[in-house]
């Protein structure tokens, strides 16, 4: 057999798997390419993350041309030696080999476009890996770890470190201690989908599924050689309904949901999953994303924790209090009571559990050299604000109040700071950590601001307040005064005294300054009606 119709048949073969390769991948690259433009990886130089967009396209196309390739080039041997030993047995069956040529083909510019083309890819994809390779071995091995730790439906004066009555949050107090601890940390919205997506992307609206133009918290690490994880507890924010898996090398939300629809995964799973995942790899720094469902109604903690406030049963039917507020009669007292009791005893239970892996990073040698950052999406009524029950209501400060906590590399002391912060804050945080020098471009389209100035206590800085946005209700909290527009009506309240003040010029200051930041972050040209039903729908507007 001569070398040169072998080297023709590979050759049209690989153009072959090349044409046919590229009809495959089509859709799929030119969604790659789609989401590479909308995120803007290019203007901001994420070379990592165009890479990764495009890395499963090149494979895929790349196996399909090696497929075809060599399977075409194994059929044109087989029926070559077909042809050879059926030659051998009689002169009348010989077939000569160039009359299986088809004359002039290998010649042709379009193969041999396609040939240099195709070998042009794999040439490409060599580097890409080879370049990863030796980019991968000088990772610094003492980059910071970080971990972001949400708790569902967790108020801020149920906690330890708040002065609150029972020692509910040991573990929590514990990392309170050598941390930076927020005492008035609001979240955006009270309600679970809308304040997840404020924390991940730093935007004060976002519908659901939020756009692909978002670039997510998981998808800044992603790009800084971090690996990535989610493991979530919360139903309504599995990928395929809220677009929030963006950047994760693993998103796991999945658990099972009760009669109410309601997650059952409790807390421990949510640990035992982070652990294992960190023990897998340790070569790589890693973020990790939890979301803790446990103190989210119905208030069933584990048998362990049941009893530990109250030892009542007169109630232990009725532990879900959703609907309580929308009763014309307020709930009896008792039974109040026993529902406040249990949802202490479930944030008693995650904090054990989150006492947990504090425990293990540390016996592990990994505390230190983490960023823990914590904090809940909302808060909770609980019998506050005309008997009301739940969340998703009002502006409250019960419902928007929430912790907020941030532990640094080898932090041993505390830090409090009182003025007002937002949830949106923590991301820019994060990448003003960790590009303190050369803010990366697309910081720029972040809506919450960096806290990095307060926690140095430098003596310049912006105005600090935090905006909440509900139901066609505005809040604006600017030192230890919240003004709260909600149907026209406006007040402006004392938060320590919960004192309301009547100053028309402390008002109009306000009213100003929200309708400032209204025109500022919130009614941008195009955005109200592309996104209207969307909008409406997670209760921004009416």
């Amino acid at each position: 057999m001569k070398i040169k119709p072998f080297f023709s048949t590979l050759i049209t073969s690989t153009a072959v798997g090349f044409i046919v390769g590229f009809i495959l991948i089509f859709n799929q690259l030119r969604a790659s390419l789609f989401h590479i433009w909308i995120n803007q990886y290019l203007h901001y130089r994420m070379i990592r993350l165009i890479f990764q967009s495009l890395k499963g396209v090149a494979y895929r196309w790349l196996e399909i041309i090696l497929t075809i390739a060599v399977g075409l080039t194994m059929i044109w041997l087989i029926w070559q030696l077909v042809m050879l030993v059926l030659s051998t047995i009689h002169v009348k069956y010989r077939i000569k080999w160039h009359a299986f040529k088809i004359k002039g083909q290998f010649k042709s510019k379009i193969l041999r476009f396609l040939a240099k083309t195709s070998t042009i890819l794999v040439s490409i994809l060599i580097l890409f890996n080879l370049g990863f390779f030796f980019d991968n071995l000088i990772t610094p091995a003492h980059k910071p770890n970080v971990i972001l730790i949400v708790c569902e439906t967790l108020r801020a004066d149920h906690l330890g470190y708040n002065g609150y009555k029972r020692n509910t949050t040991p573990n929590l107090d514990s990392l309170a201690k050598q941390a930076f601890l927020f005492k008035n940390a609001y979240s955006q919205a009270p309600s679970t989908r809308p304040s997840m997506w404020n924390i991940v992307t730093s935007k004060y609206q976002s519908p659901m599924p939020a756009p692909d133009s978002y670039l997510t918290i998981a998808e800044y690490f992603k790009s800084n050689r971090y690996k990535t994880a989610a493991f979530i507890s919360q139903q309504f924010l599995k990928a395929t309904k809220s677009n929030l898996d963006q950047g994760y090398d693993l998103y796991d939300a999945d658990c099972l949901k009760d009669k109410h629809g309601l997650s059952l995964r409790r807390a421990n799973s949510i640990t035992d999953a982070a652990i294992n995942w960190i023990k897998k790899d340790r070569n790589w720094p890693y973020f990790i994303w939890l979301v803790y469902f446990d103190p989210h109604d119905p208030y069933i903690p584990p048998d362990e924790f049941k009893g530990i406030y109250t030892k009542s049963e007169n109630f232990s039917r009725d532990r879900r209090g959703e609907k309580i507020h929308m009763k014309t009669s307020p709930i009896h007292p008792e039974h109040r009571q026993f529902l406040i009791n249990a949802y202490d005893e479930e944030i008693r239970y995650f904090d054990y559990e989150l006492g947990r892996l504090l425990r293990w990073l540390k016996n592990s040698g990994q505390f230190d050299n983490t960023i823990i950052a914590f904090t809940a999406d909302h808060g909770e009524e609980l019998g506050d604000n005309g008997h009301r029950w739940d969340h998703s209501q009002l502006l409250s400060q019960e419902e928007i109040w929430i912790p907020l906590i941030i532990k640094l590399p080898h932090q041993q002391h505390q830090t409090i700071i009182t003025e007002p912060v937002q949830n949106i804050d923590i991301y820019p945080t994060l990448v003003d950590y960790f590009s303190p020098h050369h803010l990366p471009s697309f910081s720029k389209t972040l809506e919450g601001k960096s806290l990095l100035p307060l926690m140095r206590k430098e003596k310049s800085l912006p105005l600090q307040y935090a905006l909440s946005l509900w139901q066609g209700q505005r809040c604006l909290i600017i030192g230890n005064y919240k003004y709260w527009l909600q149907s026209k009506e406006e007040s402006l309240i004392n938060i320590k005294t919960r004192e309301e003040i009547n100053d028309p010029a402390r008002l109009n200051k306000f009213r100003e300054e929200l309708n400032k930041i209204l025109n500022q972050y919130i009614k941008k040209r195009g955005y109200y009606k592309k996104n209207l039903e969307q909008l409406k729908s997670l209760g921004y507007l009416k």
